[in-house]
């Protein structure tokens, strides 16, 4: 059971999860609010919506 719990310290995983933190963060931002209109254009949550509902993508809309 220690073993499951114990961790590395190994500094080339948190490298390559800071790199894809720093690829990733554009395109959820784009998606989320809309930033970043000259990568390819912000489109925002209620654009991405509308596109998931098109493709039948379920949605969960709370309330």
């Amino acid at each position: 059971m220690i073993e499951l719990l114990q961790t590395d310290t190994n500094y080339v995983y948190f490298f390559l999860r800071i790199v894809a933190g720093i690829i990733i963060f554009p395109y959820g931002m784009q998606k989320l609010f809309g930033w970043f209109d000259d990568l390819g254009g912000g489109v925002g949550i209620k654009e991405t919506i509308i596109s998931m509902k098109s493709k039948n993508i379920p949605v969960y809309l709370h309330g």
